[in-house]
């Protein structure tokens, strides 16, 4: 009987309070959220060569032009990016996502770190994926940038998503 006991309280007491999140004092972070959209058009890249790291940008792939249809007005642009770190001398690989020659507007951040290699022996696979909303008809370019927070790296293997999509 008093295993039954056990169980009505954790029933009682335990599982509504992780449904509380909020009301428990727990925060969560900001959502970016998109209505429904209709995927337009894909376009993606690869490279197999082996790309050097410093602190300034460099280049991960060509700029890529994108086209927002007239019709409905605006369009939003997912970019999704995937490569090799290796180390040399860096403590943080970042990569970067560049519409239109700017970062603004581009979440959840235009520049994100993704990889602490300093020290590291071995080549470590990273992704990431950002958006843009509201982008105007007509064309758009779309430039990715690797760089190290300080010291030299290099990156490899590596692939370029974009998608355009319309509400």
């Amino acid at each position: 009987m008093s295993g039954l006991r056990a169980w009505v309280v954790v029933a009682v007491v335990f599982v509504p309070w992780l449904h509380l999140g909020p009301l428990a004092g727990v925060t969560y972070g900001v959502e970016e959220s998109s209505p429904k959209l209709t995927l337009n058009k894909t376009k993606m890249k690869t490279h197999d060569d082996t790309l050097a790291l410093s602190t300034a940008p460099v280049a991960a792939f060509s700029d890529s032009t994108l086209g927002c249809p007239a019709a409905p007005g605006t369009c939003t642009f997912r970019v999704e990016v995937s490569s090799q770190f290796s180390a040399g001398t860096a403590t943080i690989a970042q990569m970067q996502v560049l519409i239109d020659g700017s970062t603004t507007g581009v979440v959840p951040s235009g520049l994100v770190n993704v990889d602490p290699v300093e020290g590291a022996s071995f080549q470590s696979v990273r992704s990431f994926v950002w958006m843009k909303e509201g982008l105007a008809a007509g064309t758009h370019t779309v430039t990715v940038n690797f760089l190290v927070t300080s010291g030299t790296a290099s990156a490899g293997l590596r692939t370029l998503t974009i998608q355009t999509f319309t509400p």
